[in-house]
């Protein structure tokens, strides 16, 4: 991350940017019309990622016989190859603007545990909460199968889901239309974005597979098995939990929708069983098949907390500015 010498009162280089006046570059139009030009590039570096990653990690496993690990592994690695590197550039050399306002910059440290935190004690609280009402039942608890699938999971949930998404999403792309329209377009715009990438995503899966001599797939909006209505919902709740950590006042706050992203995810596949051809080692019987719906919780707990956390900030950094010495916003 990009190194910031600022102090965590909220600022450009620590919070959200604050919106630009239209005296400062052209007109409001044509910023806003290059704001949305620049949201709209990030979803598609994001959706180049997304699917040039599983195109080549199915041909070089079709090639090779990867194992499911290393498949896993390799795709996080290709995903942060093209959408990282992609991002930092478009900032710095095409934007010609400070990383930090992406909210990446460093000491990160208290973002990144303000969001795993968030995650985890609302995770925790919603399956525990849930096992002792009795609607799951904890059948099998496999140590070492669940040590690998943490190693493994942290790998490739960060590499390919966390670490890109969220600079994509809610760093370039949130930050871009906020500078030209404000945060809650902002917020609306990236949360539609993000539910719906798997339709450009899908298109260009298409194209990398017909070049790659793999097999083609539907588009959809959902993967298969799930209902695209609950899918896109939680998408939306998702993002808009993680739009509210981005918001953070404090120095690398792009820090916490990554861990939150990252923990959140984690424990919710730890739950419910790992992933396709790579167990949690964590067996578990649902009551009802609506018990599922559980998932949702921790950002129904979580979002409120990050909302709370930004306005107490937020107004103590306007009274530590009021007792300042030769401050003028003081009573």
């Amino acid at each position: 991350m990009h190194r910031s010498v600022s102090d965590t009162r909220p600022s450009p280089a620590t919070g959200p940017p604050r919106r630009r006046t239209a005296g400062g570059g052209g007109s409001g139009r044509a910023r806003r019309a290059t704001s949305l030009g620049r949201a709209l590039l990030g979803s598609l570096i994001l959706a180049t990622g997304l699917s040039l990653s599983v195109e080549v990690t199915a041909a070089v496993s079709r090639v090779t016989g990867l194992a499911p690990a290393a498949g896993f592994i390799l795709q996080a690695v290709l995903m942060s190859a093209v959408v990282v590197p992609a991002i930092l550039l478009l900032r710095r050399r095409v934007d010609r603007a400070p990383l930090a306002g992406l909210g990446w910059s460093l000491p990160a440290v208290r973002a990144c545990l303000v969001g795993a935190g968030a995650a985890a004690t609302a995770s925790t609280a919603t399956w525990v909460g849930a096992w002792l009402l009795g609607w799951i039942t904890v059948v099998r608890v496999d140590a070492g199968a669940l040590a690998i699938f943490l190693a493994v999971n942290t790998v490739v949930l960060t590499g390919y889901e966390a670490l890109p998404e969220e600079l994509s999403v809610r760093g370039y792309a949130w930050t871009s239309l906020h500078d030209g329209w404000g945060s809650a377009v902002a917020t609306v715009v990236t949360t539609a974005l993000f539910a719906l990438n798997s339709v450009p995503t899908g298109l260009l899966q298409r194209v990398w597979a017909i070049l790659l001599g793999n097999e083609t797939e539907p588009i959809a909006l959902a993967p298969n098995g799930t209902p695209a209505f609950f899918y896109i919902g939680h998408l939306v709740c998702f993002s808009l939990v993680l739009i509210a950590a981005r918001r953070l006042p404090m120095s690398g706050a792009l820090a916490a929708p990554i861990s939150f992203h990252l923990v959140y995810l984690t424990a919710n596949r730890v739950a419910l069983g790992g992933l396709s051809r790579l167990g949690s080692g964590v067996k578990i019987e649902l009551a009802s098949p609506d018990v599922a719906v559980l998932a949702l919780v921790p950002l129904a707990l979580s979002g409120p907390a990050f909302v709370l956390l930004r306005k107490r900030l937020e107004a103590r950094a306007v009274k530590r500015g009021a007792d300042e010495p030769g401050s003028t916003t003081g009573s």
